[in-house]
């Protein structure tokens, strides 16, 4: 009998350890994509997310260490996304076929440039630099298998030139998105004065001409 209420308890305790995790990461979205990053904090987040005091320390090791976190979930998330759009027929595409899939999926993922955006940054910080390392390889292996998927499927597009046009394109989305949306009051008054809609417009402009950049310089 003690050793069945051990196991409840133990259960009972990772679940909550599960929904507290949760409940942060899913602040931490939120934070990310409208806060200035200088302003937050763990115990910010987790005031945020409405955990106890303390947990957000205790589940993370820093707050640098749970946006590398959401970044990479959110990158994978857009990778997924793009290889089912790229993988649509016909079998191969032309450049600026390609070129209006990729900007097509990334006006859904703001979140993914405006924190690619601020990775620089992040990976400048106090975080461990075993974390940063694992987090840089992990981030450009994936982009790694995106870029080669994406020269299989293009034609125009050979090698390497995958990789990086696909790198270029994240740098562009990132550098548009912290135009278009400003964080804090400012991202507010971006919305009233009906400046955000350039996100997606300028976004489907610039990306396929990134995407012909390469090509033509293959």
């Amino acid at each position: 009998m003690a050793a069945l209420i051990d196991r409840e308890r133990r259960a009972r305790a990772k679940a909550r350890k599960a929904a507290a995790t949760d409940a942060i990461v899913s602040a931490a979205r939120r934070a990310f994509e409208t806060k200035a990053l200088s302003g937050l904090s763990l115990p910010v987040i987790g005031q945020m997310a409405g955990v106890p005091a303390g947990k957000p320390e205790l589940y993370f090791g820093s707050l640098e260490e749970l946006f590398l976190l959401v970044l990479g979930r959110e990158q994978q998330r857009w990778i997924s996304a793009v290889e089912a759009a790229i993988d649509e027929p016909p079998t191969h595409l032309t450049v600026a076929s390609a070129g209006d899939r990729l900007a097509n999926s990334l006006v859904d993922f703001g979140l993914l440039a405006r924190m690619w955006s601020l990775a620089p940054q992040v990976f400048e910080s106090q975080v461990d630099v075993s974390v940063a390392i694992a987090a840089a390889n992990d981030l450009h292996g994936r982009l790694e298998v995106l870029g080669g998927r994406l020269a299989e499927r293009c034609d125009g597009i050979a090698g390497q030139d995958g990789t990086d046009a696909v790198r270029r394109c994240l740098d562009v989305a990132g550098a548009l998105h912290s135009v278009c949306h400003p964080s804090g009051a400012n991202a507010m008054a971006a919305v009233r004065h009906g400046e955000a809609p350039a996100w997606d417009r300028e976004l489907r402009r610039l990306v396929p001409a990134v995407l012909e950049s390469y090509a033509s310089a293959g």
